[in-house]
């Protein structure tokens, strides 16, 4: 399983680009609330229809939290979300998302993207090298050798579905 890690970030329309590429390759992506669970804005109203499942975890990818818990929505992946999501954060880092972050995107029932954006963590997560050619145009990636430490902060999808 070969891992990048984003060396800079993603925002105008590289970040579109990206965005759009990773709707079309996944049936899923997720967003981490982290200031109110059912914060009322542009965006949930947007995203409200393709609400896959919403749930509370202390682990999430890239991310673990001891106190208080993490409360992720899953969402369906779906192309019309382009323009929403590119408008609301506009980067992968966006720091100005008002406690909604850390974007991940699901293929196949595994992670093929996920970031941290308070910590600047973006990692690709593929299933083979070849893959990183369609994500180069989108950004510098570096490659990054997990340790197994590191794999406990990537917990099972298949558990969330």
């Amino acid at each position: 399983m070969p891992i990048y890690k984003l060396s800079s970030d993603i925002n105008g329309k590289k970040y579109s680009g990206f965005i759009s590429y990773c709707l079309k390759h996944s049936e899923y992506f997720s967003l981490t609330f982290h200031q109110n669970k059912e914060k009322k804005c542009f965006l949930t109203q947007e995203l409200n229809p393709y609400i896959y499942k919403k749930f509370e975890t202390y682990s999430w990818y890239c991310y673990k939290t001891y106190e208080n818990p993490l409360y992720i929505k899953l969402f369906y992946s779906n192309t019309s979300l382009i323009n929403v999501l590119a408008e609301y954060f506009g980067s992968i880092f966006n720091s100005k998302a008002d406690g909604i972050e850390d974007i991940c995107f699901f293929h196949n029932e595994r992670l093929m993207f996920c970031s941290v954006t308070h910590e600047y963590i973006g990692n690709l997560v593929l299933s083979d090298e070849k893959e990183l050619i369609y994500f180069q145009e989108f950004g510098k990636w570096d490659k990054y050798n997990f340790t197994p430490k590191d794999y406990e902060f990537y917990p099972d999808f298949k558990k969330f579905l």
